[in-house]
């Protein structure tokens, strides 16, 4: 049975670059997810000895390799390490971890004792980003004229195009996390943030490759998407989710020739962009 969700409610923000006749959109779309923030350590937990690893929560796999930087309560720097390495903490921290291929997760470091062998040692999932051919990018209409268009085959001349985009994906849910914990394994942006209600997409770049001017951008930049349970993950639940919506470009093109779609522009890897 399929179960929609409530829709995200969003604002979006957009800001033009143009430089040397390559466009560029970028697209911020902020709403009502959840606090990317995590709380603070309790107080016996604030100071000492840590060590931070990761796992699949597909395969229970840990995960090695993952940057992670420490930072105080107050927003100063203070470390950077990797996974599997004890560090001390002299007062409470978070993380924020890094790895290509993989979400971007921050939460509280909780630390104890006062030598390397008492440290805590704590376990968190770290999500995989869905292949890029769980991504559809498509231009569906030019001028009200539905089908399926490449960007090349956009005239020169002012048009209005419909860009119609879904995502797709599969998930882990293990009910003694709670629901706060739902983090969908999906291919958008490094640094966007989703729960089982919302997705807020944090940079997504539409390169055109050509020029546009006069241009207005409407639409519904954040659909919705569907949760449903496609069968059974270890003792886990095992869910797919879908994310679906369109974004309306309205111009003066010229010239436009393989128009990109970029994702992941805080990752540290250029594998992250679609040819549409």
């Amino acid at each position: 049975m399929v179960r929609m969700t409530k829709a995200a409610k969003m604002t979006m923000v957009i800001i033009l670059v143009a430089f040397g006749g390559f466009l560029v959109y970028w697209l911020g779309f902020r709403g009502s997810v959840f606090d990317p923030t995590p709380p603070a350590p309790p107080p016996e937990y604030a100071e000492g000895y840590a060590i931070i690893q990761f796992q699949d929560p597909l395969n229970e796999v840990i995960v090695t390799e993952v940057d992670l930087y420490i930072q105080f309560r107050n927003g100063t720097n203070y470390l950077n390490t990797t996974s599997g390495t004890t560090f001390y903490v002299p007062e409470a921290s978070w993380f924020f971890a890094v790895k290509a291929g993989y979400w971007n997760l921050t939460g509280s470091v909780y630390a104890q004792g006062d030598a390397p062998g008492d440290a805590h040692i704590q376990t968190y999932s770290l999500t995989q980003i869905a292949p890029k051919n769980n991504v559809q990018f498509l231009i569906s209409a030019i001028d009200g004229v539905y089908g399926t268009y490449s960007s090349s085959e956009i005239p020169d001349g002012y048009h209005t195009i419909l860009i119609s985009y879904s995502i797709t994906g599969d998930w882990c849910y293990n009910s003694s996390w709670g629901d706060s914990s739902w983090v969908p394994d999906m291919f958008i942006p490094i640094g966007s943030y989703a729960d089982q209600y919302n997705i807020s997409i944090t940079g997504l770049w539409i390169g055109w490759n050509g020029s546009i001017t006069d241009y207005s951008l409407g639409g519904s930049p954040v659909g919705y998407y569907l949760v449903y349970d496609v069968g059974v993950c270890n003792s886990t639940h095992f869910y797919g989710i879908a994310f679906s919506g369109q974004l309306q470009v309205s111009g003066v093109f010229s010239n436009i020739s393989n128009a990109t779609i970029y994702f992941g522009l805080l990752d540290d890897t250029n594998n992250l962009v679609i040819h549409f």
